[in-house]
């Protein structure tokens, strides 16, 4: 289709550096991977072949502690004030607001779909203090995170017993936007400005596979 053909024309042009010469491995622009997969997952595309490469494919599981009704509410909120000031970022579309517990290998599904069962009969919904905003290194990553005092959050994470596999230490978060580092310079004065600490709530556990996203199991923490 014309989209399809406009796609990966861009797809071929950020493949290409600025001396035109093919990058190594796409994932060094790892911003313009995301606003292909972004587009492409919206157009319900599950993979795509390029002159012989797979560019979408599953790579992992994340295990996501959702925030309750009223914390996404306030979430969305701040999202829609970035948006009327035009920043929409290329984050993956359509997830709740969520801290993510643990990234896993594709083979751990079913051992993780168990251990979620486990959790949602040990735990009870989990309170967070919504407390600060912040970035990664590199600015791609604007965030708002809890306080973990208590340390019912820390207790949750600690009682993952499947392998976990990650490259960075655990850092519990909730993504904002994702956009390229001057991009979210610009955003993080706004995003100030309407910026709120909150008590929120963890009510469930939620399962996908990545890229592109695929809902794989949801469970609620009922522990009374």
């Amino acid at each position: 289709t014309p989209g399809m053909m406009q796609l990966m024309t861009c797809y071929q042009t950020w493949k290409m550096n600025e001396n035109s010469s093919l990058i190594t491995d796409i994932h060094n622009n790892a911003v313009a991977l995301r606003v292909v997969l972004k587009q492409l997952n919206q157009m319900g595309c599950d993979r795509i072949i390029y002159q012989g490469e797979r560019i979408m494919a599953e790579e992992f599981l994340t295990l996501m502690a959702d925030l309750d009704d009223d914390s996404q509410q306030t979430l969305s909120v701040w999202y829609e004030e970035l948006k009327k000031a035009g920043f929409s970022g290329v984050q993956t579309p359509g997830l709740p607001f969520h801290i993510s517990m643990g990234s896993f290998s594709l083979d751990k599904e079913a051992d993780v779909i168990e251990e979620m069962k486990v959790l949602a009969a040990r735990f009870s919904a989990i309170p967070v203090h919504i407390s600060h905003i912040g970035l990664f290194a590199g600015g791609k990553v604007l965030y708002a995170a809890p306080d973990m005092n208590p340390a019912d959050l820390l207790n949750l994470r600690h009682a993952i017993q499947t392998e976990t596999q990650e490259k960075f230490p655990w850092t519990p978060h909730c993504t904002i936007i994702i956009d390229e580092a001057e991009t979210i310079q610009k955003a993080l004065p706004i995003l100030a400005r309407h910026f709120q600490p909150f008590m929120g709530r963890i009510t469930k556990l939620h399962l996908c596979a990545f890229w592109p996203t695929r809902e794989i199991a949801t469970v609620f923490l009922e522990n009374d």
